[in-house]
């Protein structure tokens, strides 16, 4: 029987409810990863997000449990503030807007990922 020295990967959940979005953070020394969630509304009673679910196929799909919600972008910052992105939202539909605030939201959202690597990671030095 082999032995394995798995460290356990902490992630955090962050909501930005003003903004619209979720993120789950995975901290690490050189980079931080980001997956990014669009809260599609807010549950009665609670106001707990809701997301959009994780079939494709059923875009009128939607949970409350991050944990089974589609994406709508991951990516990484790396310590010297570069970073990369990948909008998984792009495998369902194209971006689509309805008002200038939801453009915002999106830079903000982006922003706010390059802004919390800082705190998450331990080499940060851009």
């Amino acid at each position: 029987m082999g032995v394995t020295n798995e460290a356990k990967v902490e992630k955090i959940v962050r909501i930005f409810k003003d903004i619209d979005y979720a993120v789950v953070v995975t901290p690490g020394a050189y980079s931080v990863d980001y997956v990014i969630y669009e809260i599609v509304g807010l549950s009665h009673p609670g106001e707990v997000p809701v997301y959009h679910g994780s079939d494709p196929s059923d875009e009128m799909s939607t949970t409350e449990n991050i944990d089974e919600a589609s994406p709508f972008a991951h990516g990484s910052v790396k310590w010297d503030g570069c970073s990369n992105w990948d909008f998984d939202e792009l495998q369902r539909v194209m971006l689509h807007f309805c008002e200038r605030a939801s453009l915002i939201h999106l830079g903000e959202i982006l922003a706010t990922c390059w802004d919390m690597t800082k705190e998450f990671c331990s080499k940060w030095n851009p």
